[in-house]
């Protein structure tokens, strides 16, 4: 958007990211990276900006990882999904097929990490893909608490304090353990 804005003759511009204590959005580490490139020079290219940070963040991890964020972008790129901030995980775009294809590439992603501590930052990059599973797992699955538990026991000890912008990580539990649908409310 950053390049929009500039072709737009924008003058000022202010960006958010991951704001909750803790952070825990969907690669807000890559965002801030990529986002601040922006800032610093419009004209600098996304993709090499992604490739750097994913190289230099996760290592031999990394292709797999840009293979997950290609393909979620082709997705809704192809198919004219406009997605905003408050999209449920159970969305049209978060297909049964495209989350078992992006777990099968964070398990690749896993495979190739080269140390301890970039297997660590694969299993936060892969903290969004359980929630959706979660989310869309029925409820007479018999290990599911099971599954929740160790869900949000993680998410915790990454330190992340909502999943939800103005919604405790108690409340995500509980609805998740309801089978609630997931809306802002």
């Amino acid at each position: 958007n950053i390049q929009f804005f500039i072709r737009n003759h924008v003058k000022g511009i202010f960006e958010q990211g991951s704001y909750e204590k803790g952070g825990g959005g969907e690669f807000a580490e890559l965002r801030a990276y990529v986002l601040s490139k922006l800032l610093w020079n419009p004209e600098s290219d996304v993709d090499t900006a992604i490739d750097e940070f994913l190289t230099g963040y996760y290592g031999m991890a990394a292709t797999p990882l840009r293979q997950y964020i290609d393909m979620l972008h082709d997705k809704v790129e192809r198919e004219h999904i406009h997605t905003g901030i408050y999209d449920p995980p159970t969305s049209d775009y978060l297909s049964k097929d495209l989350i078992e294809q992006a777990a099968a590439l964070f398990d690749r992603a896993e495979m190739l990490a080269d140390d301890e501590e970039i297997l660590h930052r694969v299993h936060v990059a892969r903290l969004p893909i359980r929630y959706v599973q979660l989310s869309a797992m029925p409820q007479d699955v018999p290990n599911r608490q099971e599954l929740i538990d160790q869900f949000f026991a993680d998410v915790q000890a990454e330190g992340i304090t909502a999943l939800w912008e103005g919604r405790s990580l108690e409340k995500s539990k509980q609805m998740m353990e309801e089978g609630s649908v997931f809306v802002h409310a």
